[in-house]
């Protein structure tokens, strides 16, 4: 079932909707409110899950898709393309960056267990930014490790370690 269900995804390329919540927690890819002409593709490999996602917004829809990723415009470098789709995947996600616009980019990298983040925006009208990105989940298969890695305070998923005796007891 779930080798159809990406069998078809990878046939249909760019799907022109908004990604699910899930979808969008799982990577990470806040879309701002008010985004617009948006699509995505999702790709899944034994090394590494990817989300490929596009939309148009505002400049204060930039700002705030920046700033949830935890960096902000002038991070951005002019003239950078920062996204690179893998030759296999171009007819899936048809995306060119030619010369002679106004292309600036951002790469985050992996840190604290949330996925890598490619960013290019382009920036021709500066009123209707349309920003690309690829949120990228990496995996580790194989590797034995006794220590567990560290989670951000907060995080709903952090577990306390078992103290010795903390069990239940029955008795009988």
């Amino acid at each position: 079932m779930a080798a159809t269900r990406q069998l078809r995804a990878e046939r249909a390329g760019l799907v022109h909707d908004t990604p699910s919540t899930v979808r969008r927690d799982v990577y990470q890819v806040p879309i701002p409110a008010g985004a617009n002409d948006i699509a995505f593709f999702e790709d899944n490999s034994w090394e590494k899950d990817s989300l490929f996602v596009q939309f148009t917004t505002t400049p204060a829809g930039l700002d705030a898709f920046l700033a949830r990723l935890g960096t902000h415009r002038e991070h951005l470098r002019d003239g950078l393309v920062a996204v690179d789709v893998p030759p296999r995947l171009a007819g899936h996600v048809d995306w060119r960056f030619p010369p002679g616009h106004h292309w600036a980019g951002v790469t985050l990298r992996s840190r604290n267990l949330r996925p890598a983040h490619e960013i290019t925006v382009n920036l021709d009208s500066p009123h209707r930014p349309v920003v690309f990105t690829i949120s990228t989940i990496r995996f580790v298969h194989g590797r034995h490790s006794t220590a567990s890695p560290a989670r951000p305070a907060g995080d709903p998923f952090a577990t306390r370690p078992r103290q010795r005796g903390a069990g239940t007891r029955v008795r009988g």
